[in-house]
């Protein structure tokens, strides 16, 4: 009896070890959606997803590169992650903005590449189609002021 109490407890406890890993998902589904860039001077469209960063050329909707990232942080308005490449690591926050005033959701990346604190101004603006979202609504934001480049409330 005693030794099937062992076999017994050093199966649990092996079955216990390959568990799968519990799949982590954004707080705020507006974070899983295309974001189309702003700029015309960045002319790509981005996808993240809390393990990747997802490059596309906007015009022609062709992925680019797709790069590895880690989340940071995960709340109802901000999502942090940290980013590497083969050459270096670059932080970046994505931040619900609300809406556009022609109606679609705003969402603001900020890029820091030493350490997440961000403090300068290296920000742009992505738009996502209030249609592709559930219940069509933006969701919790915060308000940036693009005059400061900082986060008002």
């Amino acid at each position: 009896m005693k030794n099937f109490v062992i076999v017994l407890y050093t199966l649990l406890t092996a079955c216990s070890l390959f568990q799968p890993k519990e799949e982590v998902k954004f707080k705020n589904p507006i974070f899983y959606q295309r974001m189309e860039s702003a700029s015309i001077s960045r002319p790509y469209d981005i996808a993240i997803t809390p393990t990747t960063k997802r490059i596309f050329y906007n015009e022609k909707a062709e992925l680019v590169y797709t790069e590895p990232c880690e989340l940071l942080e995960n709340s109802e308005t901000r999502v942090l992650m940290k980013c590497c490449d083969e050459n270096n690591c670059t932080y970046l926050r994505y931040t619900s903005a609300g809406e556009t005033h022609w109606g679609a959701c705003n969402v603001i990346e900020e890029e820091s590449f030493q350490n997440p604190n961000f403090e300068f101004c290296n920000a742009q603006g992505f738009f996502i189609d209030k249609k592709l979202l559930p219940n069509h609504e933006c969701g919790p934001a915060k308000d940036w002021n693009y005059r400061t480049c900082k986060w008002d409330n």
